[in-house]
């Protein structure tokens, strides 16, 4: 406790410390059996210590308090805390990271784009172009020859 007093008093941060409980304070907290449904209740003494708490806030430059006895210290300490507490609204810069976010979701889809499209191809797929090209070819040149037959006749 000594150590934290003269930490706070070297920083300059003043300690308050309220003495909350009493000596024979006690915390009962109902627990479950792991792997069972049973329950049970433990008990945990947490008794006040107001001799550490005045120790602290005396080595820091604080005050101590006792709540049941200095409800009007609370205000003070409040009032004090007030004057100390500093609000600094500051805007940040996001382009770079929404930038950044936006590249990856880019690139990602880029990926996955070149991903599906191969996966569609199936080997027999190229066979089926070049079926294709050649039956639109040998349509091509009948229509060609239909053509010169025609202009034939018309002469």
């Amino acid at each position: 406790m000594a150590q934290a007093a003269a930490a706070a008093r070297k920083a300059g941060v003043p300690v308050s410390t309220l003495l909350l409980g009493t000596a024979g304070g006690v915390v009962n907290q109902r627990l479950r059996v792991a792997g069972s449904s049973q329950t049970f209740v433990q008990t945990t003494q947490v008794p006040a210590e107001p001799a550490a708490l005045k120790q602290l806030a005396a080595g820091s430059g604080g005050v101590a308090f006792d709540a049941a006895t200095q409800a009007q210290g609370l205000a003070a300490v409040e009032a004090g805390l007030g004057q100390r507490l500093v609000h600094e609204r500051r805007l940040r810069e996001v382009t770079a990271g929404v930038t950044a976010a936006a590249l990856v979701l880019i690139l990602t889809g880029a990926a996955l784009s070149s991903f599906w499209s191969c996966s569609c191809q199936v080997p027999g797929s190229t066979i089926m172009s070049i079926r294709a090209w050649v039956g639109m070819r040998k349509w091509c040149w009948q229509l060609v020859q239909t053509r010169r037959f025609e202009s034939r006749s018309a002469s």
